[in-house]
């Protein structure tokens, strides 16, 4: 019967390095399981109840696991997260030389989409990144009263 749990490894880790999820590493986990009863020549009855239980027991504690640490969620990038966030211009923004903006509580270099100043204190949109360098542009803003 050892020949059997063999087989039955190997075909299930070709089946799984075939996938991209995790869909019969947990059956490798009972066979080993049941090919060691059978090396130690166990009847196949406590054989097959291994096999059955390890992969249950496997499936059940090492799942949420194992996908949370090789298939993560995708996190945004940096533009996904700032893209249309609006920002405080810090630090002035001159058409050549550019300024700073504060967004989500992190500073950032800048400089204006439309190669206009933007004045200290102003609401700034993102429009894109270049780099290391936000580009932005102004919010349309209330005058400000004196």
């Amino acid at each position: 019967m050892s020949i059997f749990w063999i087989i039955a490894i190997v075909a299930m880790l070709v089946l799984e390095l075939s996938t991209t999820a995790l869909v019969s590493i947990w059956f490798v986990g009972g066979a080993i399981a049941a090919l060691i009863l059978a090396l130690l020549h166990f009847p196949i009855a406590f054989q097959a109840a291994a096999f059955f239980f390890v992969s249950a027991a496997l499936l059940i504690t090492c799942r949420g696991w194992l996908e949370k640490h090789f298939h993560p969620v995708n996190e945004p990038d940096a533009l996904g997260r700032l893209k249309n966030a609006v920002g405080t211009v810090t630090a002035e923004i001159e058409p050549v030389k550019g300024g700073r903006v504060l967004v989500n509580g992190q500073d950032w270099k800048a400089i204006s989409a439309n190669n206009q100043p933007i004045a200290q204190g102003d609401l700034v949109r993102i429009r894109e990144i270049r780099g290391v360098k936000l580009v932005v542009s102004m919010i349309d803003q209330p005058p400000k009263l004196p």
